[in-house]
C-alpha cells in the first residue's frame, strides 16, 4: 500500500508499507515534522483508531 501524506510546510511525501488487507480506504500517518522524509520516522496506521501494535514503521 502506497500512503501519500502533506507535511506542515505544504510538500506531500509518500510512503510504502506492506499489508494483507485489500479492503482498506484510509490510514493514519505519523511522522516526525522535523524531518517528514525520513522514512524510518515515518509510521502508518490502517486503522482509524490505532493501537500501538498497529503502527507500521518503515522496512
Amino acid at each position: 500500500m502506497t500512503v501519500v501524506f502533506t507535511d506542515g510546510a505544504g510538500v506531500r511525501h509518500w510512503v510504502t508499507r506492506r499489508t494483507r488487507d485489500t479492503t482498506i480506504v484510509t490510514a493514519e500517518v505519523l511522522f516526525d515534522p522535523a524531518s517528514p522524509a525520513d522514512d524510518k520516522k515515518i509510521f502508518v496506521a490502517f486503522r482509524r483508531h490505532p493501537a500501538l501494535s498497529d503502527w507500521l514503521p518503515a522496512r
